[in-house]
């Protein structure tokens, strides 16, 4: 890592905030039947664990998404002011707080979830339109994929005729074909954050080996995307940059407690270690490490994610 922490200026993340309801049983999980087990509720959404993430590694961050005028969407405002994380670009009312529900297996690993999220509906280009001063001055903008086609399309849009670097989560298989609009627009994206199945919906290429992985990562470099992640789970991160150079990031052991949020960390991690001027590679890293902090607790964003956490973690994988 650079001896700056920090990046300068400011990263706006746009998407999707939610209360996470997260089911684990307490033994062996058994389909079609009652388990008994346990229920934790925090916040969550992909971009306010972004936003979360980023605010907690020092970096200056707003966030723009949309919530009920209820408990829990009070809750995460509130939250985003106590975190530092401006909260002016929050839509509020057209339904209520999203959340996400997840089942978890007797190791804190996703079996399944449901996510409601109607009330990103608010989040139209207009909106978008609404908040592109605090865009367009922004180092770096964060987008997931919990959009529309169209507001994703807007946000490329602003953040190509501005130059403030674009980077996008794809979220889940469905989602991720919102940014099929914005690459066939051309519009630049500095990064995208991808799983397997992930980018073979959006490219259309098997990824299942590493020269698969290639091929995928090519196609998406054609299409003006310069740096692609991609998540492989237990086996760390698959990273390819512009040029040509790739390669497989390791993940970072450490005792599972809950993988809830792991990616959204990474994705914020490696986000602000690039800001600080390391390498794609180095910046995985990172994001790895952050990766690793969040899974050993049962929060959805670390309580105890620092810059000094994440250069210890990583000087642990060294010596």
């Amino acid at each position: 890592m650079s001896s700056s922490d920090t990046p300068r200026g400011q990263i706006v993340v746009v998407g999707g905030a939610n209360v996470d309801i997260k089911v684990r049983p307490s033994r062996v999980l058994r389909l079609g039947t009652s388990n008994a087990g346990s229920t934790h509720i925090s916040l969550g959404g992909v971009a306010r664990n972004i936003a979360e993430n980023l605010a907690r590694l020092g970096v200056h961050v707003a966030l723009m998404t949309a919530v009920g005028d209820d408990a829990f969407g009070r809750r995460i405002r509130e939250h985003a002011e106590d975190a530092r994380i401006d909260t002016a670009l929050i839509a509020v009312g057209g339904g209520p707080t999203g959340t996400y529900t997840a089942l978890l297996d007797g190791r804190g690993r996703l079996v399944a979830a449901v996510s409601s999220m109607q009330v990103l509906d608010a989040i139209t280009p207009e909106h978008v339109e609404t908040g592109r001063a605090g865009l367009a001055q922004a180092n770096a903008i964060v987008c997931d994929c919990n959009l529309s086609p169209a507001s994703v399309l807007r946000i490329g849009q602003i953040a190509t005729e501005t130059g403030v670097d674009l980077f996008v989560e794809g979220v889940s298989v469905p989602k991720v074909a919102n940014v099929r609009r914005l690459l066939a627009s051309r519009c630049a994206v500095a990064g995208i954050f991808l799983n397997r199945d992930e980018i073979e919906a959006l490219t259309g290429v098997r990824a299942r080996g590493r020269r698969q992985l290639v091929g995928a990562a090519v196609r998406l470099h054609d299409s003006g995307v310069a740096n692609v992640v991609v998540g492989l789970g237990e086996r760390g991160a698959f990273v390819s940059g512009a040029h040509g150079a790739h390669g497989v990031v390791a993940s970072m052991a450490t005792e599972v407690v809950d993988v809830t949020g792991a990616g959204d960390a990474a994705v914020a991690a490696t986000v602000w270690a690039l800001g600080t001027g390391v390498s794609l590679t180095d910046a995985v890293r990172a994001g790895q490490a952050a990766a690793a902090l969040t899974v050993s607790t049962p929060e959805t964003v670390s309580p105890v994610l620092t810059p000094a956490a994440i250069r210890r973690v990583l000087a642990r994988m060294v010596s």
